[in-house]
C-alpha cells in the first residue's frame, strides 16, 4: 500500500458535510452502500461515529454482482473487518448477471433496485453513496464531451429523493486521497477495482488524461464549480417546467397525458422542451428523457402549420388534436410478468396490477391487451378513451385466452355471472411528472 499524503477527514468534517444535507430523525438509521473500496470504507466509518454520536446507528450494505468467482469470498472478509469497528453488514445478491447485454448498465441497475428495496423492506430513510469530488469532475467532463446541457453539467446530485428514502451523498466535496487517509487512520485495509483503470471504459480514459486536462485548465475544481453554477441553472429551469406543467398537463388514470397546447406553446422554448421531455418520460417509463436533438426535431414538427399526424418518441406515442395526446407506445410494452390469484405486480414502468381471487388454475402472466382490447366488453372502460391507450393496458392472459381486463377504480367489486372479471390497476409510474427541484448545496472552500 502506498504512503498516503493527505491528512484524513475528521469527524467534524464529516458534519458539517452531512449535517448540511438534513433534516435527520432523532436516532437516525442509516444505509451506507460499501463496495470495499476506500471511499466508502471510510463513508462507512465516518457516518458510523456520526450516527452514534446521535444516538442513531449505521447499517452497512454491500451488493455482491457474482461476476467474479471470489466477490462472495471478498464480500465476506469486508462484513469481517466492519464487525471489528461493530458495524452492521448486510450483503445483497445479483441472481441474473448471466442476462442480457449491456453489462455495467444492467449491474447498475440492479445495484440501485437491490439498494432500494433493501432500504424500504428495513424503513431506512436516508442511503449514503460514497461519489467524491473526483466522481463529480469525471462525470461533468464525460457529460460535457457528449454535448450536456444545464441538466447534465449540474452532475451527481447531492441529494436525490425518491419514493420512500433519500440517497445522500456527503462527500462530493472530498477527494478520493482523503478518504484514503482516514482508512488508514481507521485501520482499514481497502480494495482497488482494476476496472476504474480499464481504458476500454470512458472513465479509464479520461483518468488516463488527468494530467493533460489539468494542464489545460480542466481541474477537479473548475468542474465542480462547473457543476454548481449548473445546477442554480437547472434548478430554476425545473421550478419553470412544474408551472408549466401543473398549468398544462392533465393525467389520466389509465396512463396517458393531455396537453393544453395553447398554454404550452405560450412557454419559452426551453421550457416546452423540458415539459414534453417529462411527460413522454413519465408515460413511457424510460429511465431517461429523450436526447435534446430529438426533442427539438419533435418540437419542430408539433409547431409545423398543418400538421396532423402523429410521432413515436421514448416509447410514447404523440398524437395530434385540439389537445395533444401521449400515451404509451404498443410496440414498446413488451413487459410480461407471472401472476397469482390476490398478488399484486408491478407492470411497464407505469402500473400496479391487482389480480382478482380467480378459482381456476394455471399460469397467469400480466401483458399488454393489444388487439384484444377490441373484445373487452361495456363498462369496462371509457368510451372515449383512444384506441392506442387501449390497446397498451395491462390485461391478464392465460396463454391465448384474456381473463380479465381493466376497469375503472370505481368499478372494481363483485363481477356479475358471465362478465370477465376486473383488473384493479393503478398508475403508479416510475418516474412522477415533476418532483422538487434539482437541489444545490452551496460549498464554500469548494473541494477539501
Amino acid at each position: 500500500m502506498s504512503v498516503v499524503q493527505a491528512p484524513p477527514l475528521g469527524d467534524d468534517d464529516f458534519a458539517l458535510l452531512i449535517d448540511g444535507l438534513g433534516p435527520f430523525e432523532p436516532s437516525p438509521r442509516l444505509a451506507v452502500g460499501v463496495s470495499g473500496g476506500a471511499d466508502s470504507l471510510a463513508l462507512t466509518a465516518l457516518a458510523d461515529a456520526w450516527a452514534r454520536n446521535r444516538g442513531g446507528a449505521v447499517l452497512a450494505v454491500t451488493v455482491d454482482h457474482g461476476l467474479r468467482p471470489e466477490s462472495g469470498q471478498e464480500a465476506a472478509a469486508l462484513g469481517r473487518q466492519l464487525s471489528r469497528l461493530r458495524i452492521e453488514h448486510a450483503v445483497l445478491r445479483w441472481q441474473d448477471a448471466a442476462a442480457g447485454s449491456d453489462l455495467q448498465a444492467r449491474a447498475r441497475a440492479a445495484r440501485h433496485a437491490l439498494l432500494s428495496d433493501f432500504c424500504q423492506a428495513r424503513g431506512i430513510l436516508h442511503l449514503l453513496l460514497a461519489h467524491t469530488a473526483d466522481d463529480q469532475a469525471e462525470t461533468v467532463l464525460m457529460r460535457f464531451a457528449k454535448g450536456s446541457g444545464p441538466d447534465g453539467l449540474s452532475g451527481i446530485p447531492v441529494v436525490a429523493e425518491r419514493p420512500h428514502f433519500r440517497i445522500l451523498r456527503p462527500l462530493l466535496q472530498v477527494t478520493k486521497a482523503r478518504l484514503e487517509a482516514t482508512c488508514a487512520q481507521h485501520g482499514l485495509t481497502w480494495a482497488s477495482d482494476p476496472s476504474n483503470a480499464d481504458q476500454r471504459y470512458a472513465r479509464g480514459r479520461l483518468r488516463a488524461a488527468h494530467c493533460l486536462l489539468a494542464a489545460e485548465g480542466l481541474t477537479a475544481d473548475r468542474l465542480l464549480d462547473t457543476a454548481q453554477r449548473c445546477g442554480t441553472v437547472r434548478a430554476y429551469l425545473e421550478r419553470e417546467v412544474a408551472a408549466v406543467l401543473g398549468a398544462s398537463v392533465s393525467l389520466y388514470p389509465e396512463g396517458y397525458a393531455e396537453i393544453d397546447r395553447e398554454r404550452l406553446e405560450a412557454a419559452p422554448p426551453p421550457i416546452r422542451l423540458a415539459v414534453l421531455a417529462a411527460v413522454i418520460r413519465t408515460i413511457g417509463g424510460q429511465p431517461y428523457r429523450p436526447r435534446q436533438e430529438r426533442m427539438a426535431r419533435l418540437s419542430q414538427a408539433l409547431s409545423a402549420e398543418g400538421f396532423t399526424g402523429g410521432r413515436t418518441l421514448g416509447g410514447c406515442r404523440i398524437l395530434m388534436g385540439r389537445r395533444l395526446t401521449i400515451c404509451r407506445e404498443g410496440a414498446a410494452a413488451r413487459d410480461v410478468r407471472k401472476a397469482i390469484p390476490g398478488g399484486t405486480v408491478a407492470w411497464d414502468g407505469r402500473f400496479r396490477v391487482t389480480v382478482p381471487p380467480l378459482p381456476e388454475s394455471g399460469d397467469m402472466e400480466v401483458r399488454k391487451l393489444g388487439r384484444a382490447a377490441s373484445a373487452v366488453g361495456q363498462g369496462k372502460l371509457r368510451p372515449s378513451l383512444p384506441w392506442p391507450v387501449r390497446t397498451a393496458l395491462p390485461g391478464l392472459w392465460r396463454g391465448d385466452t384474456l381473463i380479465a381486463a381493466p376497469a375503472p377504480a370505481k368499478a372494481h367489486g363483485r363481477t356479475a355471472e358471465g362478465q370477465m372479471p376486473d383488473l384493479e390497476c393503478t398508475f403508479v409510474p416510475d418516474h412522477p411528472l415533476t418532483s422538487a427541484p434539482f437541489p444545490v448545496v452551496y460549498a464554500p472552500g469548494g473541494i477539501i
